[in-house]
């Protein structure tokens, strides 16, 4: 059984809430070893990472409600829609 787009979407959103985080952090990490500033960087890169990948969860969820406040031509009346019936 194929995992749906949303289940697909979800696990996609996870990836890049942590990879933001690890990533940004980690570079603030470098650059405090290139400046020699002690956890200066790396918290402002943990903390940059953490708000883009909160952004992205932001994103997610209200594309979510609007997806389902609106039904789209999928649901609903099917009058002028382009899709053939499966």
């Amino acid at each position: 059984m194929r995992p749906s787009l949303r289940e697909l979407t979800g696990a996609t959103l996870g990836l890049e809430l942590f990879l933001s985080l690890v990533l940004v952090g980690a570079a603030g990490w470098w650059l405090d070893q290139k400046v020699g500033t002690s956890p200066t960087f790396t918290f402002l890169g943990a903390l940059l990472g953490l708000a883009a990948g909160m952004r992205s969860v932001f994103r997610f969820a209200t594309s979510s409600a609007k997806g389902a406040a609106d039904p789209g031509p999928s649901q609903g009346s099917t009058a002028g829609s382009d899709e053939r019936p499966r």
